[in-house]
């Protein structure tokens, strides 16, 4: 008797997804090592602390995002050549919870640093919702970590997976609004003392946080929708392999932009450093005394 004697969509969904789950974690090592090459290389963008902590935290994603894809690797092929084996569409991946903790915990930090110079009130009302959004996804994350046969023989393995991802993607969504409502009232404060030209990074900054947690809120929250709907049908899969992968590109496009943006700014030539100074608007009689003191 073959392996697989029939047409099987889950098998076929989930081979589908492996491969491109597998081409996603090449993106992943790719941009892992451009980050390594600018953080390493251009020493002057960041403190010695603030890179050897980036330089962690990227090594860290990075080691997670193999250890998914070793797992799905080996639980598809044992799915395919012992086809007597439960088909629980809901088996988390054991890096996952992990990779969830490391992107939203960056995504918390970086929220916390932006409202550090807030009115006292706005600033502790922020650190409330960022501390119980931490320990909501901390309980997630731990709840998940239970041993795959407990949850399966209490038919809550399905469930699991739809929190964790619902609540990730609640969690994105939150700290998405909560930074660009930030930049966005930082960039009007700029471009009202300083004009209306001073104000583009921010935008640039804005962009970069959306699609940054657009990735992560797009894939989580389709595959959210299927499982709610669906259960444990197969139409999930692909978006659930390419969950943990996408996490890892989420933070990590934040650390390579930022840090290439850094990079570029401090290898300026001189003459393009004095044309970004600001312009002081002097009066005519000012300049004329100037002018006659110099002389």
């Amino acid at each position: 008797m073959p392996l697989i004697p029939g047409p099987d969509v889950y098998r076929e969904l989930r081979m589908l997804g492996t491969i491109i789950s597998a081409i996603t974690y090449g993106i992943v090592v790719s941009l892992s090592g451009n980050c390594f090459f600018l953080l390493l290389k251009k020493r002057g963008i960041y403190s010695s602390r603030m890179r050897l902590f980036l330089l962690i935290y990227v090594t860290i994603m990075l080691l997670l995002s193999t250890l998914a894809i070793m797992q799905t690797v080996r639980t598809t092929t044992v799915f395919i050549f012992q086809a007597d084996l439960p088909l629980v569409i809901g088996n988390i991946p054991a890096a996952l919870p992990l990779i969830i903790w490391g992107a939203d915990g960056f995504m918390i930090w970086r929220c916390a640093v932006l409202y550090q110079d807030v009115p006292r009130v706005p600033r502790f009302i922020v650190l409330v919702l960022l501390s119980f959004l931490s320990i909501t996804s901390l309980v997630c994350g731990v709840m998940s970590l239970i041993p795959f046969s407990i949850r399966f023989l209490i038919g809550t393995d399905g469930i699991f997976s739809t929190v964790v991802t619902l609540f990730s993607t609640l969690v994105n969504i939150i700290l998405a609004a909560l930074i660009i409502l930030r930049l966005i009232r930082h960039q009007r404060h700029i471009r009202k003392v300083l004009g209306a030209q001073h104000g583009s990074p921010y935008s640039k900054v804005i962009t970069m946080c959306v699609e940054s947690s657009a990735l992560i809120v797009i894939f989580s929250g389709v595959y959210s929708v299927i499982a709610l709907v669906e259960g444990d049908g197969p139409s999930g899969l692909i978006p659930f392999l390419l969950l943990p992968h996408i996490c890892v590109i989420s933070p990590l496009l934040i650390v390579y932009r930022v840090a290439k943006g850094r990079a570029v700014t401090t290898t300026l030539h001189p003459s393009e450093e004095v044309a970004d100074q600001i312009r002081f608007n002097d009066p005519p009689s000012s300049r004329s005394n100037q002018e006659e003191r110099e002389v």
